[in-house]
């Protein structure tokens, strides 16, 4: 069974299509270097069809990735101190 009689025909057409010229295009021995997000699925393509090529992940998502983390324990933290100190004040958010 082929992978792709799952998808929509009109998918289908677009993934051949991106298939066909990822394997071939110009100076595709040539790529030494790919930065991308962290995309499991982007990095699998760079892999198959730049096998040569060094993945690097750019440095909007790499601090995304360390700051989101950090903000919501900074935000836990935070409301623990609040109720530690009172334990019947109500914390309102605004964004």
């Amino acid at each position: 069974m082929n992978k792709l009689t799952r998808y929509p025909p009109e998918f289908r057409d677009r993934l051949r299509n991106t298939q066909r010229y990822l394997k071939a295009p110009p100076g595709k021995d040539n790529v030494q270097l790919i930065v991308m997000d962290l995309s499991e699925t982007y990095r699998n393509i760079a892999r198959r069809y730049f096998p040569n090529a060094m993945i690097v992940a750019d440095r909007f998502h790499v601090i995304r990735r360390v700051v989101h983390p950090l903000s919501l324990h900074r935000s836990k933290a935070r409301e623990r101190l609040f109720q530690q100190y009172d334990p019947g004040l109500t914390l309102f958010y605004c964004s």
